[in-house]
């Protein structure tokens, strides 16, 4: 659970590890999912704002889940129905990502 307040420095290791990941991402799915979160994180590290501990879980949440459901999706026993659920899975939690986290 995330400490009340995060400040910008405690904002700085999390936003760190989305970089890494955006930039070791070799979907278009990931490059979408991170590069959200890069941008929300970033507005957030530049306007000077907080982020709170309900953002801060919501961030590890989908990130968790994203990460979980691409594992899955890259299983070499999967058949095309695996696939097509596993990436519809994905679909939504970038979807949910850009509606809950968004940078506007």
């Amino acid at each position: 659970t995330a400490a009340a307040g995060m400040s910008d420095l405690e904002l700085g290791p999390l936003y760190a590890n989305i970089k890494r990941k955006l930039a070791r991402s070799e979907t278009r799915d990931g490059k979408k999912f991170y590069g959200h979160l890069k941008g929300y994180c970033s507005r957030k590290m530049r306007d000077g704002n907080l982020l709170s501990p309900v953002d801060f879980d919501k961030i590890n949440d989908l990130v968790s889940r994203f990460e979980s459901n691409m594992r899955l999706l890259n299983d070499e026993g999967n058949d095309y129905d695996d696939i097509c659920v596993y990436g519809g899975f994905i679909k939504h939690i970038i979807k949910e990502c850009t509606k809950e986290l968004a940078t506007a």
